[in-house]
Formats: C-alpha cells, structure tokens, sequence
C-alpha cells in the first residue's frame, strides 16, 4: 500500500495549505490596515476578501469530500482483500482456488488503483486552484499590481526590518489628480482603463526592488525598502512625471492625466501610521500646490520634491574633473550588477556620519577592488570582465547584512557602507570574503578563472567627516594593492596596517 500513503501524504500537505490559506485570510481580516481608511477602498476589500473565503471554504469542502471518498475506496479495498486472504487460509489445498483468489485480488488492487489514481487526478486540480488563489489573492484584479493586502505585508516586513536592522525604508503615495471628474467625462470604463495604464507606467518606472501597490480607487502606493528619503526622491519624482508624460487610449480618444504624490522616510521611533500619515501629509501638499507635483516630508514639514531633485541634478552635472561618466547616471543602478552607484553611495555615507556625530552608531566603509580588472577584461574580453564583477557582487551581498549598503564605483571596485559595525568586525567580514573570492574558481569557455581582491577598511574617528572616511579607506585599499593584492588592510586612525595586525590591536 506504498501509494496510498503517500497519496494521503499529499492529500494532508494539500489540506494543510488550504486551510492555512484560509487561516491567513482570517487573520488578514482582523488585522486592520495601518494607512488611513477610505470608504471606497474598504469596500472593494472587503467585497474581495469576502470572495476569497467563499473560494477558500469551497476548495476546502472539496478536500474533505475526498477525503471522505478515499477514506471509504481504501476500507472496502482492505475488507475485499481480507476476505480473499481468509478464502485462500481455507482452503489453501486448492490449487484451483488459490489461483482464482489471486486473481481476486489483482482485480481489486486494479479498482484500487483507478480509483487512487482519479483521486490524485483531483488532489492536483484543488491543489493547482489553492496556489492560484492565494496568488490572486495578493493581486489587485483590474490593475495586476500588489493589492491593499500585500501592501500591508511588504510595508509591515519593512517595519520590522527597520526596527531589528535600522534598515531605511521609505514610502510614496499618489493619487491620480481630478479622477472623479474625469470618470464623469469619460465614463467608468475610461476611468479603469487609465487605471490600468497608470499602473503600467509606475511599474515600468520602478525597479524589483520597490513595491509598486493600489491602495484604493485612484490611490497607490510605492515601497522604498533600503531607501532613505534622498534616495527616493528621484526616482519617486520620475515615477510621478512619467504619468503626465503618457498618453492612454480609449476607444479612438487619447486621455492623459497627471498625479500628485507625498513622500516620507520612516524616523526612529516612529509607529507605521505615522509614517503612512506624513506621506498623506505630503500628498495633500502636493495638492494644495496645484497638483501635478510631488512633496515630501522632512519630519517637520512638507517640501516640494522638485528643488531637492533639481539639486542633486545639478551636483551630478558637475562632477569632479577626473569622474566617470557612469556616475552621472540618473537612474543610480549600475546596469550590470544591479547595484547603486557612487552619488548614492556618498549621499548614504554622509547621512551615516551624520548620525554617527549626533551620537549614533559606529560607521565603517569597506572598499574593494578586483586584482588586475582591467588586465583580465583586456586578456579575454569584456564577458569575463562583466563576469567578475558579477561574481564579486554575490560574495560581497553573501557576506552583507540587509542593512549594508552595497555599491559598484568604477571598473572593478565595490564600496561598502556597514552601519554599527566597527573596525574589528567589519574586518573579520572582510577577510572571510577575500579567502572565499580566492579559493572560487570561475569556468570560461572551459578554461577556469581565478581571480582576487584587495580590500580596505576605515572606521569613524573623533571629528571625521565622510570625506575624511573616505580618504582613509581609500588609503588602506592603495596599500593592500601596494603589498601584491589579495590582502587586507584596515586604517586605525592614524596609518593603514594588514588585517592581522588590526585584529590583535583590537583584542
């Protein structure tokens, strides 16, 4: 009887999902959405929701049912084959009958197993609607963006990694301007399909990374997580400006409409609905400076996103004479490895150091440089070059926390940002990244590739400023290059030593 067990194993684990499916539409229920209510908005998820459970309750009836058949398939099978057992103890002379009992029972197995097997056939369909309504469930169904519930989620997993990690996290709300009024022009049908587009542009406009959702009627929401307020502003103005810039058609007529939007970090010691509150804060700003625009909070007031945008615009338009190119990307994401660039990187630095002056945590900066980069990229071509950079991405976001910043400055060399780690654990993270590089070995064309990287670490001292942060893990990085590369140095306020030796100082 192998295959019904394990079939009844399944059976459970198909159970179990249904039944913590409906469990978690429960609780969903109870737990009241932190963001302000909305009559609208509470309706239609309240509508869904409701539609949700009767799915729920009607899969799960299904479950039982089968169940209950099974249950009753596999006792008469098992009375079928006891009775033929004690047929072939009687009269276990009887060549004749033995021969006929077996196949009584090869009968029986053969009914047994048509049945188990139409039973898995539906086991399979229940369990194939289970994950497909619990997909669903996270799914607003006219725009196929995150719905209000998986926004409660993402903005409550944020939460928590704000409060464990300090990990930044920021949030934007826009609402699509006069859209009462254009459903009056254009109808119900106008207005959903502008929804629908709507949702297209924010979500051609943010990256994986940010969690685009509708939060109700015109409203929706965006996600920052790892984000600080200066690092979203940008691109929470563009995902606001690209609406007005889109044209959506509707039979035969090209509509346009515009948004305004409010934006807000969280702040320490902050509860989710008051972060949720001075976004709305800043949305209402927006508003009231004629719509089409975007606010943001700084903790006390509302300001208009526009001259803090125009001000990093004007700092990325005049770099430093001997900056890349690359640097000036507005988008702020490295196109090969995914991750940040150097404006952003410094902007993160500065705010870390000056938190760290206001009596916050230690800061340390780590950077690393892949050993002979450009050589290599030159030797065998730019696929490999791309590919170590790759590959030195995923040591470094193996060995990171979530709340480490992570960023790429230029050809083969990484910026680190670790918050409230010192010197000494921040070297013994970066030593045990090192080895791990060194001792990965990388397949080419079936050649195999070994490559390295050198390291520098530096520490917030007395009276430092970001630059002179910096300055001092650039040191230590000029001097593991210097010492043959592969190699660790750390800077301890007043010369760059190897890691060793910055560890047994520290011990």
């Amino acid at each position: 009887m192998p295959f019904v067990e394990i079939l009844m194993a399944v059976f459970i684990a198909a159970v179990g999902m249904g039944a913590g499916w409906l469990l978690r539409d429960t609780k969903a229920r109870k737990q009241q959405s932190a963001i302000p209510p909305d009559n609208e908005a509470d309706a239609e998820a309240k509508k869904q929701s409701e539609k949700e459970r009767e799915v729920a309750h009607n899969v799960l009836d299904q479950l039982h049912d089968l169940a209950d058949e099974m249950a009753v398939n596999v006792g008469v099978h098992s009375n079928r084959v006891q009775e033929i057992t004690e047929e072939i103890t009687a009269d276990s002379d009887n060549p004749d009958r033995v021969i006929d009992a077996v196949a009584k029972i090869v009968q029986a197995n053969e009914i047994m197993q048509q049945q188990l097997a139409a039973a898995e056939q539906r086991l399979q369909e229940q369990s194939l609607e289970i994950v497909k309504h619990s997909t669903e469930a996270l799914l607003d169904q006219l725009t196929q963006l995150a719905n209000r519930r998986a926004f409660d989620d993402a903005i409550s997993k944020s939460f928590a990694s704000f409060e464990k990690y300090g990990r930044p996290v920021s949030l934007m709300l826009l609402d699509i301007d006069h859209f009462k009024k254009f459903n009056d022009t254009h109808g119900h049908q106008g207005g959903d399909e502008v929804l629908r587009g709507v949702a297209r542009v924010l979500r051609e406009s943010f990256s994986k990374n940010e969690i685009v959702a509708r939060y109700g009627g015109e409203e929706f929401a965006v996600i920052f997580p790892g984000n600080a307020v200066d690092q979203a502003q940008s691109p929470a103005e563009r995902g606001r400006a690209a609406i007005a810039d889109a044209t959506f058609e509707f039979e035969g007529k090209m509509l346009k409409v515009s948004g305004s939007s409010g934006l807000a970090e969280l702040r320490a010691g902050e509860k989710l609905e008051e972060l949720i509150r001075r976004a709305d804060d800043s949305l209402y700003a927006a508003k009231g400076a004629g719509r089409n625009c975007g606010y943001w909070h700084d903790g006390d007031s509302c300001l208009p996103i526009v001259e803090a945008t125009a001000a990093k615009i004007h700092e990325i338009q005049e770099p430093a004479a001997n900056e890349d190119e690359e640097n000036m990307d507005l988008d702020h994401l490295d196109p090969v490895t995914g991750l940040s660039n150097r404006i952003v990187f410094g902007g993160d630095v500065d705010r870390r150091v000056a938190e760290w002056k206001r009596g916050g945590a230690d800061v340390t900066v780590v950077l690393v440089q892949i050993d002979d980069y450009q050589s290599k990229t030159q030797q065998h071509g730019e696929q490999v070059g791309d590919m170590l950079l790759r590959a030195t991405t995923q040591f470094l976001r193996g060995a990171m926390r979530d709340m480490d910043h992570i960023c790429r400055f230029d050809g083969g060399t990484f910026g680190l940002l670790l918050p409230g780690a010192d010197l000494l654990s921040s070297t013994t993270i970066a030593e045990r990244m090192r080895t791990a590089v060194a001792s990965y070995k990388m397949s080419h064309n079936g050649e195999s590739l070994h490559f390295s990287v050198s390291v520098g670490l530096a520490q917030t001292c007395v009276e430092d400023s970001s630059g002179q942060l910096m300055e001092r893990a650039q040191d230590s990085l000029d001097a593991s290059i210097e010492a043959g590369g592969n190699v660790c140095y750390a800077h301890n306020g007043h010369l760059s030593e190897p890691a060793a030796v910055t560890a047994d100082t520290a011990s």
